[in-house]
């Protein structure tokens, strides 16, 4: 009685590394993992640390266009805001004096932008 080995096994070890013909192996053969040939590309990222934000206009070093600016600001109405007027309706002002918390520039947030070149920097949550 004659065993045959089974072709194919878990035992049998893989077969050698062979590249493609499209892989650059530097003139040799390699059993290796291919070279990788190229530029390396870079990405620059620009980081604004400024601690706080003020509601107010800052003068700062734009980190986008290099200018000297005075911060152009922008109200909108944030979380506070409607806290506040939510808090006049439930007291009983729902007459139109709810909306007075939309019309006060302390209640509402603030965003600064460039003015040079019109990006957005940063902004001020009032809450």
């Amino acid at each position: 009685m004659e065993l045959h080995k089974p072709t194919g096994s878990y035992a049998d070890p893989p077969p050698p590394y062979s590249p493609s013909p499209g892989e650059y192996t530097g003139g040799k053969q390699s059993k290796s993992s291919p070279m990788i040939i190229g530029p390396l590309s870079t990405r620059q990222v620009t980081v604004i640390n400024i601690a706080q934000w003020d509601p107010y206009p800052m003068q700062m070093t734009c980190p986008y266009c290099s200018a000297q600016i005075m911060t152009q600001t922008v109200v909108s109405s944030g979380l506070s805001t409607w806290i506040l007027s939510s808090t006049l309706i439930l007291l009983g002002c729902w007459l139109g004096c709810c909306l007075i918390p939309c019309y006060i520039p302390e209640c509402q947030d603030v965003k600064h932008y460039c003015p040079n070149c019109k990006i957005y920097l940063g902004s001020y949550r009032n809450l």
